[in-house]
C-alpha cells in the first residue's frame, strides 16, 4: 500500500508528469493503485479524482473513468476540468451528446478554459459543423494565442466550409451526422417555395416575403454570413475554363481563343428588388440548350455598372436566338424598362482591346483572334500541367449537370446577404423595403476600399 503522501501537490506533479508519456500497463496501474488510495486519504483534493478518471481513459477503462468524474463533479460541481475530462470519457464511448453537454458546462463555468472551447470545436469538425469549429477554435486563440493547433484548423476549416457549401449547390448532401448545420439549414432552404411563373410580373411582395423567410432560417440556426462571393451560378453544360483564360490575359494581355466565341446576354437589374427577381427568373428559365447564367453585383473598379445578370452563349447566332426567347419572359416578370442587350466576352478585354466589342463579324472594327498568341497559351497550359503533376484532380464534370439543381442553396444565401450589404454601401434605398436590419460584409466592405 502506498504511503500517505506527506505533500499531495508534489506527489500529483510527479503523477501529472506521467499523463504524455507512453506507459506500459503495469505502471499505468500502479498509479491508478496510488491514485484510488490518495483518493480515500484526500477525499477533498479534486486533482486526485481528475487524474483517476485521466488515467483510467489511459488504460481504456472508460465507464470507470466517468464515475469517478462523477464523484468529483458531485463533491465539486463548480470544477470545468472535471466536465472536460468527464466528455474524453464519453467520447470514447461514442456518446457525443453527452460529450457536448459536458464540455459546454466546462466552458460555462469557466470561460477560459481553452482546452474545452479546443475540445469542442473538435467534435463540431468531425461533423462537419464548421461554422459552430471556426467559432470553437477563434475562442480558443483569443485565450491562447500561441495555439497553433487551432490557428491551423481555422484555416483549414474556412476552405472546407467553402467547399461543402459550394458542393451543396450541386449535390445532395454528404452522408453525415444530424449535427452538421449547414446540411440542416441548405435542406430548409430548399424547401421555400421559389417557383415563380415566367408569364406573370413577380410583385415586390413576394420578394420581401422569400427575404424574410429566408432570414427566419438563417437567424435561428445563427448561420454564420460571413462569406466570400457576390456572384450566383447556375452551370450549364459548356465548361468556359474563365480561370484558365484570365491567367493568360493577366500574364500576356492577349485574349484566348475561346473567349471570340463567348458572347452573353447582359441584364442590368436597376435595384436589389430587381437583382433578386432576376436571380429567381433565371433559376425557373428552361431552355432547350441548359446555357450557363449568373446573376452578380459589380465589385469591379474600372467596370461600370452595378447589378448585372448574365446567360452565356457560344456564338452571337445563339446569343440573338436566346435574347428572343428571354426577351418576353423580362417583359412579363420584372419589366419592359429593364435593359438587356449582347455583348462579347468579359469586359476586361474590351477595355484593353476596344474592336473586341464590336458585334457585327461584317465590321472592318470586327476584331478576330491573332494566331502569334497561340503560342503564350501554350505556355499557361504547361504551367497548369505541371501544377497539378502528382496531384489527384478534381473530376470537373460530376459539376455540370443537364439540369440544374432547382432551389435555393445556402451558397445563393449567403451571397444575397452580400448583395444586401452591397445595396445598403450603394445607398439603394430599396433594400430598406426588404429588411431593417442589414449584416455586415467584410467582402462587400473590402471592395469599396
Amino acid at each position: 500500500m502506498p504511503n500517505k503522501p506527506s505533500n499531495i501537490n508534489y506527489e500529483l506533479s510527479i503523477i501529472a508528469d506521467q499523463l504524455s508519456k507512453k506507459l506500459d500497463k503495469i505502471s499505468t496501474d500502479e498509479i491508478i493503485k496510488k491514485l484510488i488510495y490518495f483518493k480515500k486519504s484526500e477525499p477533498s483534493e479534486i486533482k486526485v479524482y481528475n487524474y483517476l478518471s485521466l488515467f483510467y481513459n489511459k488504460s481504456s477503462k472508460y465507464l470507470k473513468a466517468i464515475n469517478i468524474c462523477k464523484e468529483g463533479i458531485h463533491l465539486f460541481p463548480n470544477d470545468s476540468n472535471s466536465y472536460y475530462i468527464i466528455s474524453e470519457s464519453f467520447l470514447k464511448l461514442n456518446k457525443t451528446n453527452e460529450a457536448i453537454s459536458n464540455l459546454k458546462k466546462a466552458i460555462l463555468i469557466n470561460n477560459n478554459n481553452y482546452f474545452a472551447h479546443n475540445a469542442l470545436g473538435n467534435i463540431y469538425w468531425k461533423n462537419d459543423n464548421i461554422d459552430e469549429a471556426i467559432c470553437c477554435f477563434q475562442n480558443v486563440l483569443k485565450i491562447n494565442p500561441n495555439f497553433k493547433d487551432a490557428e491551423k484548423k481555422i484555416k483549414i476549416a474556412r476552405k472546407k466550409r467553402i467547399g461543402l457549401i459550394n458542393h451543396l449547390t450541386y449535390h445532395l448532401p454528404k452522408k453525415s451526422d444530424n449535427l452538421s448545420t449547414i446540411n440542416i439549414v441548405n435542406d430548409k432552404l430548399q424547401k421555400i417555395n421559389s417557383n415563380f411563373s415566367l408569364n406573370c410580373l413577380i410583385e415586390d411582395a413576394k420578394i420581401i416575403e422569400l427575404i424574410n423567410d429566408i432570414q427566419q432560417i438563417i437567424e435561428i440556426n445563427q448561420i454564420n454570413t460571413d462569406f466570400e462571393g457576390s456572384q450566383i451560378f447556375r452551370k450549364g453544360i459548356i465548361k468556359y475554363n474563365c480561370t484558365r483564360h484570365f491567367k493568360i490575359f493577366n500574364k500576356f494581355k492577349v485574349i484566348p481563343y475561346n473567349c471570340f466565341s463567348c458572347y452573353k446576354i447582359q441584364i442590368e437589374p436597376r435595384n436589389i428588388i430587381e437583382l433578386i427577381k432576376l436571380y429567381l427568373v433565371l433559376e425557373n428559365l428552361d431552355l432547350e440548350k441548359n446555357l450557363t447564367r449568373k446573376c452578380m453585383v459589380e465589385t469591379r473598379n474600372n467596370i461600370s455598372g452595378k447589378y448585372k445578370g448574365y446567360i452565356y452563349c457560344i456564338g452571337l447566332k445563339e446569343a440573338e436566338h436566346t435574347l428572343k426567347l428571354i426577351n418576353p419572359i423580362l417583359d412579363n416578370t420584372i419589366g419592359v424598362k429593364i435593359p438587356r442587350f449582347i455583348k462579347r466576352g468579359c469586359s476586361e478585354f474590351g477595355i484593353t482591346y476596344p474592336n473586341y466589342k464590336e458585334l457585327n463579324p461584317l465590321s472592318t472594327n470586327f476584331m478576330k483572334y491573332n494566331k502569334t498568341w497561340k503560342e503564350k497559351e501554350e505556355i499557361i497550359d504547361s504551367e497548369l500541367k505541371e501544377q497539378v503533376k502528382g496531384k489527384k484532380l478534381i473530376d470537373e464534370d460530376k459539376f455540370y449537370m443537364k439540369k440544374n439543381k432547382i432551389g435555393i442553396t445556402i451558397r445563393d444565401v449567403l451571397v444575397i446577404y452580400n448583395w444586401l450589404f452591397y445595396a445598403q454601401k450603394i445607398k439603394d434605398e430599396n433594400v430598406k423595403k426588404l429588411c431593417k436590419k442589414i449584416t455586415y460584409s467584410n467582402f462587400i466592405d473590402k471592395k469599396f476600399i
